[in-house]
């Protein structure tokens, strides 16, 4: 399954961080924005998540959700 990325770089690996784009890429994360203090946000399979965590230049690797507020209108449930 399709799941929103944030990936974060371990402060060492802030050189590396076009090769380490290029090689999410080549791993199937669909890469929407990169951060110069490197934070990189994409898309992946779900199954990334253990194996990118385990990658000796990422820090982290958690899965984005949206939550959305219902209008202040709204009934209360």
């Amino acid at each position: 399954m399709q799941v929103d990325l944030i990936i974060t770089l371990n402060e060492d690996s802030l050189g590396n961080l076009n090769s380490v784009v290029e090689r999410l890429k080549n791993q199937g994360v669909a890469v929407s924005d990169v951060t110069t203090y490197g934070v990189i946000m994409g898309k992946g399979d779900s199954s990334l998540i253990n194996k990118l965590s385990k990658d000796k230049e990422i820090e982290s690797v958690i899965e984005d959700y949206y939550t959305q507020l219902p209008p202040p209108e709204s009934e209360i449930q």
